[in-house]
């Protein structure tokens, strides 16, 4: 639970205590925490800091495409994330990591407001998948 929050237009810091029960003394640990973000080329750029890692993220969107590449400080873990939406009702989503190469992919189709059909792989299981979403618009119970 915060004890403190500062906030201003680009983000916020929490200060918290956490008591640590491991030591005999039951004494307080001071813990922070917080995120940043800020519009940088036509995209949104964040930071976000808590129990000593950095996020480091930068999204830029469109109507048709979204980037996000994401870094882990200090384990430089790096990721990227790909949208791209071929008309309103096609979009294809990609996510790759670069430490693990593990990625996922999902294709999905939109044909009017009653059926979602979507189709993925996941590399860390090594497994396809399908789902079918069927909308009965004029159910009455």
């Amino acid at each position: 639970q915060p004890k403190a929050t500062l906030q201003f237009p680009f983000g916020e810091v929490c200060l918290s205590g956490e008591r640590d029960d491991e030591t005999e003394e039951k004494q307080s640990i001071a813990a922070v925490s917080g995120i940043f973000t800020t519009p940088i080329l036509n995209g949104v750029c964040s930071a976000q800091y808590s129990e000593g890692s950095l996020g480091l993220r930068y999204l830029f969107k469109d109507k048709e495409l979204t980037f996000i590449p994401s870094m882990s400080l200090p384990s430089n873990a790096l990721s990227f994330a790909f949208k791209r939406s071929f008309t309103p009702s096609d979009k294809l989503s990609y996510w790759y990591d670069v430490e693990t190469e593990r990625w996922t992919a999902v294709y999905k189709r939109k044909v009017g407001k009653d059926f979602k059909f979507k189709i993925g792989y996941d590399s860390d299981v090594r497994l396809s998948w399908a789902s079918v979403w069927v909308s009965i618009s004029d159910f009455r119970a």
